[in-house]
């Protein structure tokens, strides 16, 4: 098959030297607190998924990219969550504007475009939940993630009889299991041998997952993409366990996002940092 001739001889007569990836000199990662939400905007062209990119790639924290998790084409809407009970997949195909039961059997093949969209989110956000183990997951076991130095001490320190902690919980048994049998209805552990400083430490401990996505909600028209920025505000503010990234093109999105901070690129490839709202 023969070779197709390159235009670039050409384009080099005309327009001069072309260097196929021109100095780019890439803003640091900002810092992210868990419960913040950064908007990257800028018309198309400007940077912003290329910026994305490599910042994915400097974050120590979990990355949860929403364009990595297409639905499997053939399995129904229902079964395309992993580990997931059913409440909480009911839960977040609704926040995410999947709410009509008839979809629900339906492969997700034969889904719309912006259907899909709204079905990755979902995901993304089931995911997100099961790996930032939210505020009221530490509550119910308030032992979850001390360790056994920190488990051991709570038992020194209790002042009154607790059935919990007998020879059923931790005789013969090592003594990181403890916590697993340990439940909150104990107010001697809860309250006297950990106290609100260990309950901090344990979630101080536990990953902060980013949330990114690239050309958000670019296809939804945009009273949908509107309700879908409102749900990731509102998910923020109800289990602040992580961050989130957005990037779009739409200058229309920012009332419904609410972001704590704004990056806005423009052609020249430069952009201040993001300071607050």
């Amino acid at each position: 098959m023969p070779k197709t001739p390159s235009h670039l001889p050409a384009l080099r007569r005309w327009f001069g030297p072309l260097a196929p990836d021109p100095a780019w000199t890439p803003l640091a990662p900002p810092p992210l607190s868990p419960g913040h939400l950064l908007l990257l905007t800028g018309p198309s062209g400007a940077g912003k998924s290329r910026l994305l990119r490599h910042w994915t790639g400097q974050w120590t924290d979990p990355v949860i990219d929403v364009h990595d998790h297409a639905p499997e084409p053939d399995r129904p809407v229902i079964d395309c969550f992993k580990q997931a009970p059913l409440d909480r997949i009911l839960t977040w195909l609704a926040r995410t504007g999947l709410a009509d039961a008839a979809i629900y059997a339906r492969p997700a093949r034969m889904l719309s475009v912006g259907q899909t969209d709204r079905l990755r989110w979902a995901i993304a956000l089931e995911r997100i939940e099961r790996i930032g183990h939210p505020l009221p997951h530490v509550a119910e076991n308030p032992l979850d993630g001390l360790g056994a130095e920190a488990i051991e001490r709570a038992c020194d320190s209790i002042p009154v009889p607790c059935p919990a902690i007998s020879q059923s919980a931790l005789g013969g048994e090592a003594i990181e299991r403890a916590g697993d049998s340990i439940p909150v209805s104990c107010p001697a552990i809860f309250q006297s041998a950990l106290g609100g400083e260990a309950i901090e430490s344990a979630c101080d401990r536990r990953p902060h997952p980013i949330l990114v996505c690239d050309e958000f909600a670019s296809t939804l028209d945009r009273v949908s993409a509107a309700a879908l920025a409102r749900t990731i505000r509102r998910t923020l503010w109800r289990s602040p366990t992580f961050a989130a990234i957005v990037a779009t093109a739409h200058d229309d999105l920012e009332a419904a996002l609410l972001p704590d901070a704004i990056l806005r690129l423009d052609y020249t490839g430069y952009a201040p940092y993001p300071s607050p709202r």
